[in-house]
């Protein structure tokens, strides 16, 4: 066991490399340059290159990476430019809301899913079990963004029974977290 733990703790780390080279090239791909918010009209050549300096946009890609990967190894994800903040500030404050939303889904989904795939799997092949099925591949198929979008539409413009935002809190979590609990329960039912 101790042996499959440290085969798999081996293999993500070129994940985590990859994944991260990714992460910095595809916002290195994206159109235009990052300082381009930040130069205005009239500045000089050495106020534009403090301010690459100053958000460590001088040097070589691979020094750009490098220096990006020491920050983030450090837990420093840098500042807001929309906000001024400290990225990790920002994460901290809405953690809270989205653990709660997470946890509502996966006790949702728990209650929802497990009795649901027991039920399946005591009547194979019959028509409850069919119609389980069909509820888990569309709770599988529909991406929960778009299922969210129609709960939306549905619950709160048209029939007027939840708020349409405001938070994980009240009933958003409980909407939410349903929404969510779809798309997982899915999974779970089939795997049960």
């Amino acid at each position: 066991m101790k042996k499959y733990i440290l085969k798999r703790l081996l293999e993500l780390i070129p994940v985590l490399i990859l994944v991260s080279l990714f992460s910095f090239f595809i916002i290195q791909a994206s159109p235009g340059d990052p300082i381009d918010n930040y130069v205005r009209p009239g500045m000089t050549e050495e106020q534009i290159e403090d301010i690459k300096e100053e958000y460590e946009l001088n040097g070589t890609l691979a020094q750009q990476y490098f220096r990006w990967m020491s920050h983030i190894m450090r837990g420093d994800l840098g500042t807001s430019i929309h906000q001024n903040r400290p990225v990790v500030d920002i994460i901290a404050e809405r953690l809270p809301a989205t653990l709660m939303l997470m946890g509502t889904a996966l006790v949702f989904s728990l209650i929802v899913a497990i009795p649901l795939g027991l039920w399946a799997g005591l009547r194979k092949n019959k028509r409850s079990d069919n119609i389980i099925s069909l509820i888990s591949y569309l709770g599988i198929s529909i991406p929960p963004f778009w299922l969210a979008m129609i709960g939306i539409i549905l619950f709160s413009l048209k029939l007027h029974l939840l708020p349409s935002g405001g938070g994980a809190y009240g009933e958003c979590k409980y909407s939410g977290g349903f929404i969510m609990a779809y798309d997982s329960a899915g999974f779970c039912a089939k795997s049960e």
